[in-house]
């Protein structure tokens, strides 16, 4: 287990659900499961007394229905997040977990590429939020829309013209300073917004050796 790794408590009655769900948590990596609960009153005492980042709950329980835990985790401000998995499609259970703030929702039965599209995802987003105190309009876009913005006019003219440029040269990569001298802004201008757009996953960085010297970072236009 590394420090980077999500804890994550399993809320699931069957057993056998509950062994595929650790089993895929496995193969994602960089997961700690920290419990398995079978029941409501179980998931509040493990999530008092243990460490968890992130619960993976069912809807239907021996003791009441899911949404009933994620209430009493916004009620009691429980510093966690939630994916639901679950059976029910109904549309009534839908809007509840998005009016709770539910990171996900998952239908059984479901494959393991979308499960771990979803733990992926939520990893993405821990990862773009740590160690940061603020965010700029378009970071918060992005992570709150969990995909790439496209440039917009008047927001963030030199964000904008650096995607601009990456990807009217893609899939070619350059330098910080090569993409400085060609827009006309500083290089530390242009390796600060490249550095940060890499961290949102907007850009790729690519380490290039040339025949002597340091290796230099180039950054190259994320292709979706």
């Amino acid at each position: 287990m590394s420090k980077n790794d999500i804890h994550v408590l399993v809320v699931e009655d069957d057993v056998m659900v509950a062994e595929v769900i650790i089993g895929f948590l496995d193969r994602v990596g960089q997961v700690h499961v920290v419990d398995h609960s079978e029941s409501l009153l179980k998931s509040k005492d493990l999530l008092k007394r243990k460490q968890v980042d992130l619960v993976l709950l069912d809807l239907y329980l021996p003791d009441g229905n899911g949404i009933e835990l994620l209430k009493w985790i916004r009620l009691n401000d429980v510093d966690v997040d939630v994916i639901l998995i679950t059976a029910d499609k109904q549309i009534e259970s839908i809007k509840e977990a998005r009016k709770y703030g539910v990171k996900d929702y998952l239908v059984k039965p479901f494959k393991y590429k979308r499960f771990e599209q979803a733990i992926s995802n939520y990893r993405s987003e821990v990862m773009k939020l740590k160690g940061l105190e603020s965010l700029d309009q378009l970071t918060i876009d992005v992570l709150m829309h969990n995909k790439e913005l496209e440039p917009q006019e008047g927001v963030n003219k030199t964000y904008d013209r650096i995607l601009v440029y990456l990807k009217e040269h893609y899939p070619n990569g350059y330098t910080s300073s090569e993409i400085a001298e060609a827009l006309g802004v500083s290089r530390i201008t242009a390796r600060r917004y490249l550095e940060n757009m890499e961290y949102l996953k907007v850009v790729e960085l690519e380490l290039y050796y040339g025949a002597v010297g340091r290796p230099q970072n180039k950054f190259s236009y994320k292709k979706k």
